[in-house]
């Protein structure tokens, strides 16, 4: 069971049609993260998409260029091996005329500093 967790829910302006890309920081301190849910609320509709950032560079999906778009769904997944200086972030897109927002959850531990 991970320490603590931290909820990120960015709000992703219409896109209007564009997938053009927008950044989020999520940093979370040192930390060992365990595990992360990425919910998609209903009317995403596939329009919307999240990958997830560790030290500036591509984690999850791991190939570049690749988003989690879902409808109505939370997407929940274990994370091991990777860093724990806290510097996680989100990169988004919207593709639909309308004001979207997704959940993104961290659990994780604390880093022990001693």
């Amino acid at each position: 069971m991970a320490d603590t967790s931290a909820i990120f829910e960015p709000l992703l302006n219409p896109g209007n049609g564009s997938g053009a890309t927008s950044v989020f920081p999520t940093p979370l301190g040192p930390s060992i993260v365990r595990r992360i849910l990425l919910t998609f609320p209903a009317g995403c509709g596939g329009l919307v998409g999240v990958a997830v950032t560790a030290g500036g560079s591509t984690a999850f999906p791991f190939t570049a260029q690749s988003f989690f778009s879902f409808d109505d769904y939370t997407y929940a997944f274990e994370v091991g091996e990777q860093i724990t200086t806290g510097d996680w972030g989100l990169v988004t897109y919207n593709k639909d005329f309308i004001l979207h927002s997704v959940q993104v959850v961290f659990e994780y531990d604390y880093l022990d500093a001693g």
